[in-house]
């Protein structure tokens, strides 16, 4: 599938100063990452950037944060998936693109957790292989197996419908609130499931491709 400008988001992962020196050819993500950005840039893409625990882990890498200039507005989290918060999800949502594409590191953890519940939200997500890394070849390579591998059409098909679905049921929901106020139903259906399973998402324990 190609991807369209049009249609497409960058989404950066935790490219931060503490982690960075410890994964695998780490000037190799800050190069793809940074040429993906420009490319964005130029074809009017937006761009997304997460820290995980910034006050431990330390911020952005410079190489990637002073390149980035006026995008350089990461969202913070504390959670190994970026859908576990929910800025990320809505600013997500609110960038109306369905074609993801995730740089960052590490592969089998944060990029990994984030890219299948992206995957399970109705996005299309492409995993730019080179420009994302981990402390392990083996993990790398497994999390990448699971990252890039393409839907069937059945799971294509099935995802699909429950996006639409739960983009009604939340249509209806936020419709419900602008008339009743502070007295606003609660979400139902598949929009409440997925509110719930954002949160349990965020719980320890969650499992990822190799450890």
């Amino acid at each position: 599938m190609l991807l369209h400008a049009i249609e497409s988001l960058l989404i950066i992962v935790d490219v931060q100063a503490s982690l960075m020196p410890m994964v695998v050819d780490p000037k190799g993500v800050v190069a793809v990452t940074n040429k993906l950005t420009s490319i964005a840039r130029e074809l009017e893409v937006p761009v997304i950037i997460t820290e995980h625990y910034p006050e431990g882990l330390k911020p952005t890498v410079p190489e990637i944060s002073e390149h980035l200039g006026e995008d350089y507005r990461p969202i913070l989290k504390r959670v190994f998936s970026c859908c576990g918060e929910e800025r990320f999800v809505r600013t997500v949502e609110e960038t109306g693109r369905r074609m993801l594409v995730l740089t960052g590191i590490e592969t089998h953890i944060c990029v990994l957790q984030t890219a299948l519940q992206l995957k399970e939200l109705g996005y299309r997500v492409f995993v730019a292989a080179d420009g994302v890394s981990c402390r392990s070849k083996f993990d790398h390579d497994i999390a990448l197996s699971v990252e890039m591998r393409p839907d069937t059409e059945d799971e294509a098909r099935a995802r699909e419908h429950r996006r639409r679905r739960c983009d009604r049921e939340m249509d209806l929901v936020h419709g419900g609130r602008a008339r009743l106020g502070r007295r606003a139903l609660l979400p139902l259906g598949d929009a409440h499931r997925r509110h719930r399973w954002l949160r349990e998402a965020s719980a320890p324990g969650i499992p990822c491709a190799a450890n």
